[in-house]
């Protein structure tokens, strides 16, 4: 019972602090360099999620891994610069991964 009422309480707080700010916002129009930034916040979001990922095994002396992942990384970079297409960079960045991992043994 308890792990229900926290799973609730959980997604209370979660739907609470996205739902409010629409709520009290709705009639308001924001400010040309606030909608500006919060464009930027996915991509900003995204980088701190995958940033450690890439380069923790290096320093974790990762071995077979360090060497596709840093370099899966660096592809996945280069072609988001050029393509601007979420989907095709995410691909590229994970086949890159995983053909790299393949020939060197991972």
């Amino acid at each position: 019972m308890f792990l229900t009422l926290l799973i609730v309480g959980m997604a209370a707080c979660a739907f609470a602090t996205r739902y409010l700010p629409i709520v009290l916002f709705q009639d308001r129009e924001l400010p040309g360099p606030v909608k500006t930034a919060l464009n930027y916040v996915p991509a900003a979001v995204l980088a701190a999620l995958v940033f450690p990922e890439v380069v923790t095994p290096m320093y974790e002396g990762g071995g077979d891994w360090a060497v596709p992942t840093l370099i899966g990384g660096v592809v996945t970079l280069i072609a988001g610069r050029l393509l601007k297409n979420f989907l095709a960079v995410a691909a590229i960045g994970a086949v890159t991964f995983f053909v790299l991992r393949q020939l060197l043994g991972g």
